[in-house]
């Protein structure tokens, strides 16, 4: 009897890492299930919730794997985003997808021992993460939009600058080329300020807007743009070229076309989620637009 409680003690013992390694396994599945590619691939709340609940249940398990904390870093500002009206849920949303972003930079040691030496710019600078680089920078940047003053009194912007630089390093392509769209919004989002570095700069917001945007004539100083034909099937590179240079620089004729043009375009079937948000967007910015337009 005894022997044979120890033989059940020791299956179970062996046993045991390969079923939490399943079970982990399981739920980052379940995750995974609500993207298509790089992109969430869902429509409603309830279902990207569910998402994130599964990448949860995973963090419990692994709080140290990159993938979930990735994936829930990108969930988080997608939920804020897309789906949350409240400006409070938003904020809190966002700085939930920051922390996990910043988790799973500091789970690579190479990150932690840079930083610790250097600084959080220099581990940036040597990070190779392009998902845990990109999902940062984008929920912090959201989350500096709700005070952006504050955000730069508290010296952000050289952080955001780095994290998404470095992304665009890494891998330019990622997500229809997102590094560029973000560091167009950035620059061109940046308050109006008599002096300093990081303010409201609509050149740079140019220079790489364009690269994602098919305008010949308002890009005419590009050799290289597009950068890719593929930049026009996911329509957010036009929304924030729209956005954050055309409406910014006041040529409101430009902009009204290329919103109207984002509104008549098929939206397809692969960014299922973002195209048709966009499209809503460009209604609403249209709207605005059209106040300017003679």
């Amino acid at each position: 009897m005894k022997r044979t409680l120890l033989l059940a003690v020791g299956l179970v013992l062996i046993l045991a890492p390969f079923t939490m390694a399943d079970e982990l396994q399981d739920y980052i599945q379940q995750g995974l299930s609500i993207f298509q590619d790089e992109d969430v691939a869902v429509t409603t709340q309830e279902d990207l919730q569910a998402g994130i609940d599964a990448f949860l249940a995973a963090y419990n398990l692994d709080p140290t794997n990159k993938t979930v904390l990735n994936k829930l870093a990108q969930c988080y500002y997608t939920l804020a985003d897309a789906f949350l009206t409240d400006k409070d849920a938003q904020l809190a949303a966002y700085k939930e997808g920051q922390r996990y972003g910043e988790e799973s930079l500091r789970a690579d040691p190479n990150f932690v021992a840079v930083e610790d030496k250097d600084g959080f710019i220099a581990a940036v600078k040597q990070e190779t993460d392009i998902r845990a680089l990109y999902w940062t920078y984008a929920n912090w940047a959201r989350k500096d939009e709700f005070n952006v003053l504050f955000a730069v009194s508290r010296g952000d912007p050289p952080k955001l600058v780095a994290l998404i630089e470095r992304a665009l390093e890494v891998d330019p392509s990622y997500l229809v080329y997102g590094a560029y769209r973000s560091l167009g919004a950035f620059w061109g989002g940046l308050p109006r300020m008599p002096a300093g570095t990081y303010r409201k700069n609509l050149k740079k917001a140019k220079s790489y807007l364009c690269k994602v945007v098919d305008d010949p004539e308002n890009c005419s100083d590009c050799a290289d743009c597009p950068i890719d034909p593929s930049v026009n099937d996911y329509f957010e590179n036009r929304l924030f070229y729209a956005q954050y240079y055309l409406m910014e620089a006041g040529k409101w004729d430009a902009a009204k076309a290329m919103l109207e043009e984002i509104i008549a375009a098929d939206p397809g079937d692969v960014y299922v989620l973002y195209n048709p948000l966009c499209q809503t967007r460009a209604k609403t910015l249209l709207e605005e637009v059209n106040k300017h337009v003679k």
